[in-house]
Formats: C-alpha cells, sequence, structure tokens
C-alpha cells in the first residue's frame, strides 16, 4: 500500500505490502555556515494480500528557511479480481518567513488501470511552540479510460475532468507529552458522476486499494490521531475516512506506530494497521520502518 502525505510528514500506504523511502536533504555548507538539515526512512510493510510497494523521497530545508521536497512511490498491489500498477509522484518548493510558510508542488497518480489524476497544490502554514496548522488548495483533473464495446471491435476512451480540492490540516500539543492532530480534504469535480460511474466492478475494485482510493477518486477524505511520547519511546495512532466521488462508499484505515530511538540521529518504527471497505474482507498489515536525522 502506498503512502500518503499528512501534517508531520507522516506518509501512509494502503493494502499489501509497502516500502516506502523518506528523504530530506542531504547537502554540503561552507565552513562556518549552518548545514542543512535532512532527514531519511525507509518503511516495509506487509499485508495480508499479495503486492510490493516501494517509495523514495528526497528534501532539502536551508537555514534560511528555503526548502525542496521531492517523492516518487509504485505499487503493483494484488486485488481479487485484476492487478493494479499504482504510481505516485509529487514535487514542492516553499519558504519558510518566522512562523509562516508558503509551498507550491505538483503531483500525478495513476492506478495502472484505467484512472489518472494531476494536482498543482499551494499550501500556507503556521507553526509555533505547540500548534501546526495548515490550509491547501489545488487544481487539477481525473482521467478515466474506459471501454467502448461494440459488435466488432473494443473501443478505448479516456474522460478528463477537471477538479478543486480544499485542505485543512493541524497539530497541537496538549502536553509535554500528549499531541492531538486532524485533517481533511474534500474534493469538488466538474462533472459529480463519472463515466465508470455505471461499471461497480471497476468501482469495488479500486476501492479495494487503500492507495487508490485515497489518491484516485474520492470527494472527502478526513483524518485524526494522537501521539503519547515516554521517556524514549512515543505511541501513535491514526483513523482514517475516505469517501468515493461515484456511489457514497467510505473506507477506513486505522494505524498505530511505535517509534524507538537507536541513537541521536537513528530510530525505528514498528507498525500495524487494518483497512476495511465494503464488499470486501478486511486488510491486515505490519510495518517495520527505520529513519535517519541530521546534521
Amino acid at each position: 500500500m502506498l503512502i500518503t502525505v499528512r501534517m508531520a510528514a507522516v506518509r501512509r500506504v494502503g493494502a499489501a505490502l509497502a516500502l516506502s523511502v523518506t528523504l530530506a536533504g542531504v547537502g554540503v555548507a561552507p565552513v562556518g555556515a549552518d548545514p542543512l538539515n535532512y532527514s531519511a526512512s525507509l518503511t516495509t510493510q506487509f499485508a495480508d494480500v499479495g503486492g510490493t510497494d516501494l517509495a523514495l523521497g528526497l528534501g532539502v530545508s536551508s537555514p534560511t528557511g528555503y526548502f525542496v521536497d521531492g517523492y516518487v512511490a509504485r505499487s503493483d498491489t494484488r486485488s481479487t479480481s485484476e492487478p493494479l500498477d499504482p504510481r505516485f509522484w509529487s514535487a514542492t518548493v516553499g519558504k519558510r518567513f518566522g512562523a509562516w510558510s508558503v509551498s507550491v508542488g505538483y503531483r500525478d497518480f495513476e492506478d495502472g488501470l484505467q484512472v489518472a489524476t494531476q494536482d498543482v497544490a499551494a499550501e500556507l502554514g503556521w507553526l509555533t511552540n505547540r500548534t501546526i496548522l495548515s490550509l491547501s488548495v489545488s487544481q487539477g483533473a481525473a482521467d478515466e479510460t474506459y471501454e467502448i464495446v461494440t459488435v466488432n471491435r473494443t473501443l478505448a476512451r479516456t474522460v478528463a475532468t477537471d477538479r478543486l480540492a480544499v485542505g485543512l490540516n493541524g497539530a497541537v500539543d496538549v502536553s509535554e507529552r500528549l499531541t492531538l492532530s486532524a485533517g481533511m480534504k474534500r474534493y469538488e469535480y466538474d462533472q459529480p458522476e463519472a463515466p465508470l460511474a455505471s461499471l461497480p466492478r471497476l468501482q469495488a475494485l479500486l476501492r479495494s486499494n487503500v492507495f487508490t482510493a485515497q489518491q484516485g477518486l474520492i470527494d472527502l477524505s478526513w483524518n485524526a490521531g494522537a501521539s503519547w511520547r515516554f521517556n524514549r519511546l512515543s505511541v501513535s495512532a491514526d483513523f482514517g475516512r475516505s469517501r468515493s466521488r461515484d456511489d457514497g462508499i467510505e473506507s477506513d484505515d486505522l494505524s498505530i506506530v511505535l517509534d524507538v530511538p537507536i541513537s541521536i540521529r537513528w530510530s525505528l518504527s514498528l507498525g500495524a494497521g487494518r483497512y476495511t471497505t465494503p464488499d470486501f474482507e478486511p486488510t491486515n498489515y505490519a510495518s517495520v520502518g527505520i529513519r535517519l536525522r541530521g546534521p
């Protein structure tokens, strides 16, 4: 299952085996200058259905407040009827101004079967010692390819639908140990119903994969979570729900992650989750990850 982006730079993945990498910048600073900040994480997830996910991210943040982030992900997640080959990539550039930040980015997704989306996004963020808030607006399109069967041949037709999305995310430190977070994103499509709405088998196939459910044909998604810090360890739990655009069916994803510091720069994460959607058996998965931060 492939990963989606959230406030704390956490990316969740959908059903099946997942491998995620998040790299934030490697740079060489002049002698006497502040070094660039970077982090890297590698996570593998195992599910009780077949499939393998691979994700790679790269980012750099400078002492002057500039930052660049990139992300590439691929999955060969299997479904009960047909194989999917979802792919996703994104690139973001931005600048921090004290407690505020602004960024622009591009996101591209295709499920490897019939659905592809492209979005350009702008985000405004606000950060204090205890609170993080961000407001995002994106404009893009969803391309849907389906087949028209005639007497003599089968024709492929692609329909592009413009869409607009508005998202709001936030996190607050309630105490020294407890952090609460939440977020939502709402999509508006030029066409309220897609040509694929008449093909229930395909809609069920798209819903059966967490990655496609979250990145593809949805009109609403939201999540809420909490993190508790011990002396060295931390535990976080997150619940997310996405709603299909065409039939309104909702899919849920619940995950729990334990972060264990290994050294000053290295940490280990252990996670487990459960994804549920109507008409399909629940998908259970586990994850193991390692993270590097610097300087």
